[in-house]
């Protein structure tokens, strides 16, 4: 395997159009360059030397790990166990807190001479140069990514995106787009971090964009056939160079046309996969109306109801999940067959936790209109559930 020395990383970013005084962007994998002499600390080096002092580099730091159990980024924990960590998860320190698979060239950058990191508790990012604290300041808990942002900064200084052994999944630079663009889905959802306010950690209840960059990679495969990409090699790994107003206009345009419109069909089984299994609650209140009504005995009137409805089940029966046995649609009707699998760990028709398994199914029908869940009508068979939590 080669040997990748700082000369041999400064002659390529060079040629491949990183310049003196550039802001840029720079998203890392150490690992996928190979040997490189030094490792973090040369990519580091090598990147000051070409910006130069009047330049400035900027870096993801998240500690996505500082967010609620429910979220599934603390899988290994029990679910039972989900409140020690919401009241114990030491709080964010942007001069402590580590880095949360960001790689070890982000994780050294953090800790950098120099660098200053913005106070997200789980989003935050990390600058170095001539405009490390205008690209850092004042990073809104509920503003992750949107215009005001760090990376909507860097917009407004034409900053340039380097990824150094990475792909498009990695750009955080395209989620400025998803907060832009326009298109069917769009929604907050609402997080917790585990953060100080006046002195005292809190854990913390914020509402924000949400995103997942899920195709973020055909975005930019789509960007390249039609902009100039830099690209090159250092060791191993493959490089590019962009400008990020570039990626960001190109990516809003792209998000509009092709995030389409789910069909009353999906709609229905998203609103089975986010309510019961991940417990996505925010999709719930995006995918019905306010004015929802269910015809069944539980009776929900609104959006807000049949969230209501959603916890209490959750509350009865732990690990729950369902599946779609059979889905009909015909226009705007929906009808489904669902088994629902769980654990009964909260009382439920009276009956205390029994630590029974149950399975059972149920069918549901829904009414679908412009993209929402106006009503439904549902049979759980109420009769058996009793009997099977029951016997012996």
């Amino acid at each position: 395997m080669k040997v990748v020395i700082k000369e041999d990383i400064i002659r390529e970013l060079k040629r491949i159009g990183l310049e003196k005084n550039d802001v840029v962007m720079v998203h890392t994998s150490l690992k996928n360059m190979g040997y490189v002499c030094g490792g973090a600390q040369t990519i580091i080096e090598a990147l000051l030397e070409v910006v130069g002092e009047e330049g400035s580099i900027m870096m993801p730091t998240q500690s996505w790990r500082n967010l609620d159990p429910e979220d599934g980024v603390h899988w290994e924990a029990d679910k039972n166990d989900w409140q020690l960590i919401r009241d114990n998860l030491p709080a964010y320190d942007k001069n402590i807190t580590p880095t949360n698979t960001m790689g070890a060239v982000a994780e050294m950058f953090r800790q950098w001479p120099g660098s200053i990191r913005s106070d997200h508790p789980a989003r935050s990012v990390c600058a170095h140069g001539k405009y490390a604290h205008y690209l850092t300041k004042d990073h809104d808990l509920s503003n992750i990514f949107g215009d005001g942002s760090p990376i909507a900064r860097l917009y407004e200084l034409d900053a340039k995106v380097l990824l150094l052994g990475v792909g498009y999944d990695k750009n955080t630079s395209i989620h400025l787009a998803d907060a832009r663009a326009q298109y069917p889905g769009k929604h907050d959802c609402t997080e917790y971090s585990a953060i100080i306010e006046n002195g005292k950690r809190v854990w913390k209840k914020y509402d924000t964009l949400f995103v997942d960059g899920e195709d973020f990679e055909e975005i930019g495969s789509a960007f390249e056939e039609e902009h100039p990409v830099s690209k090159g090699n250092i060791g191993t790994a493959d490089i590019r160079l962009m400008k990020q107003r570039d990626i960001v206009d190109y990516a809003v345009e792209w998000i509009e046309k092709n995030r389409k419109k789910l069909s009353p069909k999906e709609i229905v089984i998203k609103f089975f996969e986010d309510g019961y299994t991940n417990h996505n609650y925010d999709y719930i209140m995006t995918c019905m109306a306010e004015d929802y009504i269910d015809h069944s005995p539980a009776g929900a009137r609104s959006n807000a109801d049949a969230v209501g409805i959603l916890k209490i089940v959750a509350g009865q029966f732990s690990n729950l999940t369902v599946k779609v046995l059979d889905v009909f649609a015909e226009g705007g009707m929906v009808a489904t067959r669902i088994l629902y699998d769980g654990i009964h760990t909260g009382t439920c028709m009276g009956i205390p936790a029994t630590g029974k398994h149950i399975t059972f199914e149920a069918l549901e029908n829904f009414k679908v209109e412009n993209g929402k869940i106006t009503e439904s009508w549902g049979y759980w068979p109420d009769k058996e559930i009793e009997q099977k939590l029951k016997a012996d």
